[in-house]
């Protein structure tokens, strides 16, 4: 009996989750995007491109961030990240706070 309480109570709970989470994805999908391709140093191996992915998505505002190490230690990230939320330059710093300097090289409007 308690146990199908508790599970009563955590399927409730689970729907109320999903229920609050689909208009704020609906509203974030509608915002403007801006994509950057950044130029990382320092990243040789994948627990590099881990840490400095992890830096990025913890800025609020960025949607996406994919991260790869080149053979000569310089990487790639492109980030995609809502404009009034940050800026290429708290990009830029979150990476060098990370250990991994990073320069812009482009930007696109998407």
């Amino acid at each position: 009996m308690i146990r199908k309480s508790i599970s009563a109570l955590l399927s409730g709970w689970l729907v109320v989750g999903v229920l609050f989470q689909i208009p704020a994805a609906s509203a974030d999908h509608h915002s403007p995007r801006q994509t950057v391709t950044l130029q990382v140093e320092n990243m040789t191996c994948n627990l590099c491109t881990t840490t400095v992915r992890m830096a990025l998505e913890n800025i609020p505002g960025v949607v996406e961030a994919r991260v790869m190490a080149g053979d000569n230690g310089e990487g790639l990230a492109k980030v995609v990240f809502d404009p009034s939320k940050t800026n290429v330059e708290a990009l830029v710093q979150a990476t060098t706070e990370a250990g991994y300097p990073s320069r812009r090289a482009e930007v696109l409007v998407t």
